[in-house]
């Protein structure tokens, strides 16, 4: 079922219907995904330090472990290319909508920092998406 953003109804409309495809193949795609940077990580430790930021830092203790059980198991999806390739192969995913880790926001940061590893972060992305445009 389709909804129209606007009056959060039911749409009837049949041409507002979108369907990826690569020739006369429908594509399944993840519009979900997030992508670590390592380097903009190493980069911020400084500037985290400096500003008294930690990481996984809110929270009671049960959320705090959570959190560094899940980042455990999911890191090496985010940051590499080849284990998430293999991972969508395995879910049958063709294409995948890829963002910023939210903690790597760096909202925290001071300008030019923040602008640094912005700009790290965005031209990684875009390496892997000119690695791999399919």
């Amino acid at each position: 079922m389709y909804f129209k953003c606007a009056h959060r109804a039911p749409s009837t409309c049949q041409e507002t219907r979108h369907i990826a495809k690569k020739g006369n193949k429908s594509l399944t795609v993840d519009i979900h995904c997030h992508r670590e940077s390592y380097n903009a990580a190493e980069m911020m430790k400084a500037e985290a330090e400096r500003v008294g930021f930690a990481a996984l830092s809110f929270g009671n203790d049960l959320t705090k472990e959570v959190n560094r059980k899940q980042l455990a198991d999911i890191k090496p999806k985010m940051e590499s290319l080849d284990v998430r390739l293999a991972d969508m192969d395995a879910m049958g995913v063709d294409v995948q909508a890829m963002s910023t880790a939210p903690y790597q926001y760096y909202y925290w940061a001071e300008p030019e920092p923040g602008r640094d590893a912005a700009r790290l972060i965005n031209n990684e992305i875009a390496e892997c998406v000119a690695t791999h445009p399919d």
